[in-house]
């Protein structure tokens, strides 16, 4: 599970071609929020609605929810009369459905919607515990996350 970096997405499953990377949700939901606040975009004066509205297509549970929340997004008023919405939801989010749109991730065991938590954990390994140790090769870094991160987060 990524933010919406392309490249980043294409290299991790290249790596690991038994893969299929995830969009997280938290990230998904701070890109939409950002391009519909930004004044350009046509939107941020129905900010909220639009939002409810991407919101539901997100959320859906079953592909049929998926269809029928992305039908009423596009009878919206917002979606008929902003060509930009339209352009951006098409081409940027819609043609990746399987990698936001919730409906795709049941059934797989994905029980994780959001990798914040990890960004936060290797921010605190990095900040913590490795900023006395900058000069530390690989073997010194694994020996810190074996011997003293790891037993400081299960203790926690």
């Amino acid at each position: 599970m990524t933010d919406f970096c392309e490249r980043e997405i294409v290299a991790i499953e290249e790596v690991f071609p038994e893969t299929f990377v995830y969009i997280c949700d938290f990230h998904r939901e701070q890109s939409w929020t950002r391009w519909v606040s930004k004044i350009d975009n046509g939107v941020s004066q129905c900010k909220d609605s639009s939002l409810s509205m991407l919101r539901r297509c997100a959320h859906a549970c079953t592909l049929a929810e998926y269809q029928d929340a992305v039908q009423k997004l596009q009878k919206s008023s917002h979606w008929i009369t902003n060509s930009r919405l339209r352009n951006w939801f098409t081409k940027t989010w819609m043609s990746k459905e399987k990698r936001w749109v919730w409906a795709n991730r049941f059934g797989k065991g994905l029980l994780v919607n959001t990798n914040n938590g990890l960004e936060r954990q290797n921010k605190t390994f990095k900040y913590q515990f490795l900023e006395q140790r900058k000069n530390n090769n690989l073997s010194g870094m694994i020996s810190t996350l074996l011997q003293e991160y790891l037993p400081s987060m299960m203790l926690k």
